[in-house]
């Protein structure tokens, strides 16, 4: 729907307006053609709707669950006005809606200090047990996806450098088949405020490029541990490094991710819909994309390296990681490297050392372990 040098005129529409009165933009609901939109704009902060509809267009073109939105205007009350609108993503069987802050406000002890250290993350588990917590006298059902939608969710945000995906942020969708009702995560929304379209034109002039790319951590973050008193935006990396390891579905996103061309797209996008930002801003975009997917990559390399003492490259291509009570091993992929690993009786006194043999666990390279006397109890390999 973006792909239009002229935006959508709301004008005809006003008559079936709906006020809203939450958050910063001025907002409210229209009918076009049968189907809900919110129109969202703000003069003072034309960047984040710029932001906001070029998220939708980027999570299309990489296959993330997003609301579609597009560039609008209007006359409002006299006041001619430029902003979008985003498409309602309630459909017919939507039973129920539930924001996160629902969940967190019912469940407060959930939230509470873990210890006197620092506070529970956002996390996609965390947010799983607290809706399995809050859903549990509901006879509702969590649909499969919404954990690994999280995750797309938490790696989305810190590459974007998202800093408005509070509780508010977040919605769940309830729906009703047979009597059974069934929980999904919504799409992705109030997407305006990522790659540091936070600030009104104003604060250009006294702000530099860096700035908006370090910024401040984004709200979701992918692991409770892997981020313990650490503020920046740049400190979750590691944790999403050690997911992408663990899962191939999100590391096949985030390897799509680091191909995608964002200063073409970006160029692209304002070409179709005939709308510019400025210098700054291109330059905020393009780099804080580059720079988030470097962190993660140099985390991924680090992540491998703490646990395996090989390179990413190698340990992803060749290599299942096998996580045990005081170690974890690289397990070569084939069934009959597995079979080689349960035939084993290990007996090394030193974790790093096994790691390191367990990284070349095919055949030949066991036979020569074998030679060095770094195992015992070999029998029937």
């Amino acid at each position: 729907m973006y792909k239009s040098n002229k935006p959508y005129n709301i004008t005809n529409k006003l008559k079936s307006r709906r006020e809203i009165f939450d958050g910063i933009e001025p907002k409210f609901w229209i009918v076009i053609d049968g189907v809900d939109y919110l129109y969202k704009y703000n003069p003072d902060f034309v960047d984040v709707t710029f932001g906001e509809v070029f998220v939708s267009a980027l999570c299309k073109a990489l296959g993330i669950k997003c609301v579609d939105s597009t560039f609008a205007c209007g006359t409002v009350r006299g006041d001619k006005t430029k902003g979008c609108l985003v498409k309602s993503y309630i459909e017919k069987d939507i039973y129920e809606t539930i924001p996160l802050m629902r969940v967190t406000n019912k469940l407060n002890d959930a939230w509470d200090t873990i210890d006197d250290d620092y506070m529970k993350e956002c996390t996609p588990q965390n947010i799983l047990e607290d809706l399995q917590n809050y859903l549990k006298d509901k006879n509702c059902d969590i649909d499969e996806s919404v954990l690994q939608d999280l995750k797309v969710m938490a790696l989305f945000d810190y590459v974007t450098a998202q800093v408005d995906r509070h509780e508010k942020n977040v919605e769940f969708l309830v729906t009703k088949h047979d009597g059974q009702l069934c929980l999904r995560l919504a799409p992705m929304f109030d997407n305006g405020r990522c790659f540091g379209f936070a600030s009104s034109k104003a604060l250009d002039a006294n702000r530099k490029t860096e700035n908006f790319v370090t910024g401040q951590r984004a709200v979701l973050v992918m692991d409770q541990n892997l981020c313990k008193n650490d503020d920046s935006v740049c400190g979750c990396d590691y944790g999403i490094a050690k997911e992408l390891f663990h899962n191939p579905e999100l590391n096949a996103l985030f390897q799509k991710m680091a191909k995608f061309d964002i200063k073409r797209f970006l160029h692209d996008f304002m070409e179709e819909t005939g709308e510019r930002i400025s210098v700054l801003r291109e330059a905020q975009v393009v780099e804080t994309w580059a720079h988030k997917i470097e962190k993660i990559k140099h985390a991924m390399e680090q992540y491998c390296l703490d646990i395996t003492s090989i390179d990413f490259k190698r340990c992803n291509d060749e290599f299942a990681i096998i996580e045990q009570e005081n170690i974890a091993l690289a397990v070569g992929r084939d069934e009959e490297s597995r079979a080689m690993l349960e035939e084993c009786q290990w007996g090394f006194p030193n974790s790093r050392r096994l790691q390191k043999y367990t990284c070349s666990i095919r055949r030949n390279e066991l036979q020569e372990l074998q030679k060095q006397h770094a195992a015992e109890n070999y029998d029937g390999i």
